[in-house]
């Protein structure tokens, strides 16, 4: 167990993720959902998601909460409210559909655009799904064609998947663990470091008024308080090495 782990374990906090499912419908969000949970808790029967719904998988490091949101057109307004919320983004497409792709690239550029995502480096995993279907395009040609290599301050990867087997969408959940464990250990170091600087203050507190015998503090420096800071100290001390 590293350091930053020892830590959250002390704070209690719990490395969990929500995550935006994005997509025009029938790109096959659901299925790819599906496929990401254990296996005794996968569905046979799929079914168009309406309005949205909201699942949960883990890995071996973080718990993720996938907000799935329908991609019917009367229902990608609500996608919007979510973006807050939202600490990824998967982005499915049909890599088969070629005539609706500008419309994807339309709903793309809509949300990169959103005042409550622009300005964000929010991770964004691209599944370039039903690879098996026979007029699928390629990984590299959606990207293409969906100009993401314009994405210049977001990290962001492209995956080839077929949702039904489950190929590629493991390599693509590995990829954005990356981003998402640099977010959650940089949370963690500005805490410790608040800790630290408060657990030092405290300590200084009984010096700062050990010279004044009328302070009602006069005493802290070899009493329970005292003894209590230096306990803490030595117990935060011991989790982060």
């Amino acid at each position: 167990m590293g350091l930053f782990d020892k830590l959250a374990g002390w704070l209690g906090l719990k490395k969990e993720v929500n995550v935006l499912c994005l997509g025009l419908d029938n790109s096959g969000k659901t299925t790819i959902i599906n496929r990401l949970k254990p296996s005794n808790a996968q569905v046979q029967d799929i079914v168009p998601t309406i309005g949205f719904s909201i699942e949960k998988f883990k890995t071996s490091s973080l718990s993720f909460t996938v907000f799935d949101m329908s991609g019917q057109g009367r229902y990608r307004n609500l996608w919007e409210h979510y973006y807050k919320e939202g600490q990824a983004i998967i982005f499915a497409i049909d890599s088969a559909d070629k005539l609706r792709m500008v419309v994807a690239k339309e709903e793309l550029d809509t949300l990169l655009n959103h005042p409550d995502i622009k300005h964000r480096r929010i991770p964004i995993l691209f599944f370039a799904n039903k690879m098996d279907m026979r007029d699928a395009l390629t990984s590299v040609k959606v990207s293409q064609l969906l100009c993401l290599e314009n994405i210049k301050d977001k990290p962001w990867h492209i995956c080839a998947t077929n949702a039904l087997t489950g190929d590629g969408l493991q390599e693509g959940v590995d990829w954005l663990q990356g981003p998402l464990r640099i977010h959650f250990n940089l949370l963690l170091s500005y805490i410790s470091s608040a800790l630290a600087n408060l657990l030092l203050f405290v300590s200084l507190i009984p010096n700062i008024f050990m010279y004044s015998s009328a302070s009602p503090f006069s005493s802290l420096h070899r009493g329970p308080f005292h003894c209590h800071v230096k306990r803490k100290q030595q117990q935060l001390l011991r989790y982060c090495s």
